[in-house]
């Protein structure tokens, strides 16, 4: 005679591994993401009203358009072109002694976006890194007075992919 055919269930001992910890949340409570529309589809209108309301570690986001204006960026955070990089543009205008970026914060990020300095001066730069370690990268930089990047001697910058 046959016996039955019995299957036994094998328990699962506990794994004696460490368990992986839960994925952090990528966004702290500190940090935010704005929109920059100049169709009036985002959050603000320009780059500077932004970068006036954002906490350290917020996210701006720029859409297409020309921005007229000179960045001074004093804390951490990061300026993201959000479309095609030819079509966002940051520019200062001649007779203007600013440049287009003035970086003075520890840490930041700059990426997809054509930054223009028209100004006649000499000490006219496109992009002026005082201090700190900024990642510029995936930009267009020109300057028709100065250079296109100043790299202060308390900075350590990271640059890729510009085309300068």
């Amino acid at each position: 005679m046959l016996s039955p055919k019995v299957t036994l269930k094998r328990r699962r001992r506990p794994s004696s591994k460490p368990q992986p910890a839960p994925a952090a949340k990528k966004e702290s409570e500190d940090s935010k993401t704005v929109v920059v529309d100049q169709q009036n589809q985002g959050d603000y209108a320009t780059i500077t009203e932004a970068l006036e309301a954002v906490e350290s570690g917020a996210t701006i986001l720029v859409k297409p358009g020309l921005y007229q204006e000179s960045l001074v960026i004093d804390k951490p955070v990061e300026i993201i072109g959000d479309g095609e990089q030819s079509e966002i543009i940051v520019e200062v205008i001649e007779d203007s002694d600013k440049p287009v970026v003035l970086f003075q914060a520890d840490t930041g990020k700059i990426a997809n976006l054509t930054l223009h300095q028209f100004g006649c001066r000499y000490q006219d730069y496109g992009v002026d890194i005082r201090t700190g370690s900024l990642e510029l990268e995936d930009c267009d930089i020109s300057s028709k007075g100065g250079s296109c990047v100043n790299i202060g001697s308390d900075a350590e910058p990271v640059l890729r992919r510009n085309r300068i």
